[in-house]
């Protein structure tokens, strides 16, 4: 893979908005800030698979991964196992007080750290500082973060390969019933329909679905209402009922015990350990 020059000098600062550490981790879930900043995804243990626009990328342990807003299609384990990584969600400061994407610094997509337990601790100093009560955290946490940059742009190396093979780009079909479940995830969706739209039939599209994208359509679309549904619960406050009927579940059992079953937790106990914060003694999550 292509490793380019990192273009430092133009950088004041980095400014984080979202550090957090995972272990064996087995479903991804959108996290704070995850649609406003730039994303840096180091892969400890277990493989992934990124889907970039319709381009597909497998990072395994070692690799970092890393994309703007508006970049990503989608994410899934690449082998259903659980996966172990550090997220962080960063905006990148020009001197004159503009964001700077990725791209602009010359920051590859997928790359693989050569000194990657030097960045490990690096990272490990990022996460130890941010979870702090200390109110300069964030400018120390800004400074490191130049650090870790400048420390990626030295040890960068190839890293992630894109899948190759017929099955490199997802199917015409798969994606536009990927893009309709977006538009759509209001709906009742279910795998015949779907099936139908794409011109297939049910057995074959669920085949073909789960090929390329890592999990059954069924399974997606579950995973993408109750992604949506933590989205709303913690931007809005709705009544949980009307989330789960705006969702286009049966009713609020049917949610509540859908969302229970995928995510661990009541939706009425996400929202208040969303109201409550971040408390690094309970769990990892960080709302």
């Amino acid at each position: 893979m292509y490793i380019t020059d990192m273009d430092l000098k133009n950088i004041r600062g980095v400014h984080f908005r979202y550090c957090q550490a995972r272990s064996r981790h087995r479903n991804f879930y959108p996290v704070r800030g995850a649609y406003e900043g730039s994303i840096l995804m180091l892969i400890k243990d277990g493989r992934v698979l990124f889907n970039f626009n319709g381009r597909r990328v497998i990072a395994g342990k070692g690799d970092a991964v890393c994309w703007d807003p508006g970049e990503l299609l989608d994410f899934h384990h690449a082998e259903g196992r659980p996966v172990s990584f550090t997220t962080i969600i960063f905006d990148i400061i020009s001197p004159d007080g503009r964001k700077l994407s990725l791209r602009d610094i010359g920051l590859p997509r997928c790359f693989r750290p050569g000194k990657s337990k030097a960045v490990t601790i690096q990272v490990g100093r990022i996460l130890a500082v941010f979870h702090t009560r200390d109110p300069l955290r964030l400018f120390k946490c800004s400074r490191l973060g130049l650090d870790l940059l400048e420390m990626l742009d030295r040890e960068k190396r190839p890293g992630a390969r894109p899948v190759s093979g017929p099955g490199a780009v997802l199917h015409h079909r798969i994606r536009d019933a990927l893009e309709y479940i977006y538009v759509n995830y209001k709906k009742r969706l279910e795998v015949a329909g779907l099936a139908r739209k794409a011109c297939m039939s049910a057995d074959y599209f669920t085949r073909l679905f789960k090929r390329q994208v890592g999990i059954p359509p069924a399974r997606y679309i579950l995973e993408f209402k109750i992604r949506k549904a933590m989205d709303f619960l913690g931007t809005y406050d709705e009544p949980l009922a009307f989330t789960g009927e705006e969702l286009g579940f049966h009713d609020y059992s049917h949610f509540s015990r859908t969302f229970k079953k995928i995510t661990g937790m009541s939706p009425r106990r996400f929202v208040k350990k969303g109201k409550k914060g971040y408390d690094p003694k309970q769990d990892e999550w960080n709302l």
